[in-house]
């Protein structure tokens, strides 16, 4: 089964984040400046510039704390980038290699 594939989400154009990404879907929290946590796919293990790179492009000017969320090998494993703490240093936490069952 496909990571993420169980959960509701909204549409998000595929091109909106840059090349490294194809975005596949939105979810949001609840309440005003809800987390948008942002599925994402690429053609290979993403590094960390690129990651920050499509989170930088998400995030604008939103006030809403976003997490982007990409699948790779196969959906065994997950890459995450965000949500940044207070201070907007636009260099937001990156980490990969984390088990899909765990994140999603």
């Amino acid at each position: 089964m496909d990571c993420f594939s169980t959960m509701d989400w909204l549409p998000l154009d595929p091109d909106s984040l840059g090349p490294a990404f194809r975005a596949e879907g939105l979810a949001l929290g609840e309440g005003s400046s809800a987390l948008e946590v942002v599925l994402v796919r690429g053609r290979k293990r993403p590094v960390a510039t690129e990651l920050r790179a499509a989170w930088n492009k998400r995030c604008d000017s939103r006030v809403a704390p976003i997490l982007l969320v990409a699948p790779y090998d196969g959906d065994a494993k997950v890459a995450i980038c965000g949500p940044e703490p207070l201070g907007e240093s636009r260099t937001p936490p990156a980490y990969r290699d984390l088990p899909c069952d765990e994140v999603e």
